[in-house]
């Protein structure tokens, strides 16, 4: 409560690492006073949930670091008015859902960190919204199929550690289970 009473207090902040401290909820307006915000840093920490438009306010966040939580779900809502982002880094949650159009509100997200979580499909329509993707991280799931075919796949490179995926802007770097599981599927 009282990190929640300063957050109103200070508007101007551009940048906002609480990072390791063991934080399980935040409140659905706790960035609402933040229009400035440029990244911001709750790594380390036991969030559950984000509620959807947390960030509804907070259009000029380029960078939102969440790994090391406990999220399991990302929502359609969950970035809308975030419309700025470039780096999003939800590596080793508990992701198993991402709802179709959850990135349709962030056109620009240049890097995006799902590794280490529990996804076991990505359909089509959860990423496509995003233009100008060029490094998609989805390491050490439990994928069983992906959707690529509006990626226009140039090449697979694999070697016994990983594969490499290079599209037209894409580099999509595929770690052991997905090469490994014959009924993977790569549309």
């Amino acid at each position: 409560m009282v990190a929640h009473k300063l957050l109103q207090k200070y508007t101007n902040l551009m940048y906002l690492a609480i990072s390791g401290c063991q934080i399980a909820t935040l409140g659905p307006d706790a960035f609402s006073n933040q229009h400035s915000m440029v990244v911001l840093d709750l790594s380390f920490n036991e969030i559950g949930e984000v509620f959807s438009h947390m960030f509804q306010n907070s259009r000029h966040i380029k960078s939102l670091l969440f790994q090391r939580n406990q999220i399991q779900k990302l929502n359609i809502f969950l970035l809308h008015g975030i419309s700025s982002l470039i780096l999003m880094n939800m590596s080793s949650n508990r992701i198993n859902v991402m709802e179709s159009g959850c990135f349709k509100h962030v056109l620009e997200v240049i890097s995006l960190d799902l590794s280490y979580n529990l996804l076991v499909k990505i359909s089509q329509d959860s990423i496509s919204e995003i233009g100008v993707l060029h490094n998609l991280n989805l390491t050490h799931n439990n994928l069983l199929q992906i959707h690529m075919a509006h990626l226009y796949l140039f090449f697979c490179w694999r070697t016994q550690d990983f594969a490499v995926c290079c599209t037209q802007n894409i580099v999509l770097l595929l770690l052991p289970k997905l090469m490994t599981t014959p009924s993977v599927e790569i549309l």
